[in-house]
């Protein structure tokens, strides 16, 4: 692991540590944190992540990492290996940004992925902009029928998180639930706030999992 991917992967697994109560977030919260290419030619990396699960007491399906589409166009054989590694340790993949990178289908039918973030240039355009509503509800559809779970990124109103829940989108993320903050407030979101709202992300989750979600 590169120094900074290393201490937020420390920070969060020390944060979420068992036992529950002293933790600082709820048991059955998912963290996501976002990794550079870089680390993902280091045939080392699954090891390293399998490591600080084990320290921190911590179930590998809490933790989610984020790869940009633009990355997986690499196509090389390490990174491929890697992602492979860490899928058979039951940690989730998602695509980030996707739509962006203009990655061939072949990525998505031969890598262990769990779920594809839509770019939020197409998910902010989505209310004035036909051609952003249709790549959106394409790449919704494609996700789907590939079993994948699909995260609209950069939802900040309540007209478009309504749009995507009839298009049969997952999850979204964005300012509409939240903003970044201190860990103290955002636990407080998560326990009592926009996450368990009926119009919120757990309330919005068409049971294909259980529990809420924080970003590092």
């Amino acid at each position: 692991l590169a120094p900074a991917t290393s201490f937020v992967l420390w920070f969060f697994f020390l944060m979420i540590r068992r036992p529950p109560r002293s933790t600082l977030f709820p048991y059955t919260t998912l963290f996501r944190s976002n990794v550079p290419v870089r680390n993902l030619y280091d045939r080392s990396l699954p090891d390293s992540v399998a490591e600080r699960l084990a320290a921190a007491g911590v179930s590998a399906d809490r933790l989610i990492l984020e790869i940009t589409e633009r990355e997986i166009m690499e196509d090389h054989r390490a990174i491929v290996d890697v992602i492979e590694a860490l899928h058979g340790q039951g940690v989730r993949i998602s695509i980030d940004d996707f739509g962006t990178g203009f990655s061939s289908l072949t990525h998505l039918r031969k890598l262990p992925i769990h779920e594809i973030k839509i770019d939020q240039s197409f998910i902010s355009g989505m209310l004035d902009r036909e051609n952003d509503y249709i790549i959106a509800r394409s790449i919704i559809d494609l996700a789907h029928n590939l079993g994948h779970r699909v995260v609209a990124e950069g939802v900040e109103d309540t007209s478009t998180l309504e749009l995507l829940r009839g298009l049969g989108c997952d999850a979204a993320q964005g300012f509409l639930f939240a903003r970044p903050g201190p860990a103290p407030r955002i636990r407080r979101l998560i326990e009592t706030g926009p996450a368990r709202d009926p119009m919120g992300l757990l309330a919005w989750n068409r049971d294909r999992e259980s529990g809420v979600e924080g970003k590092s």
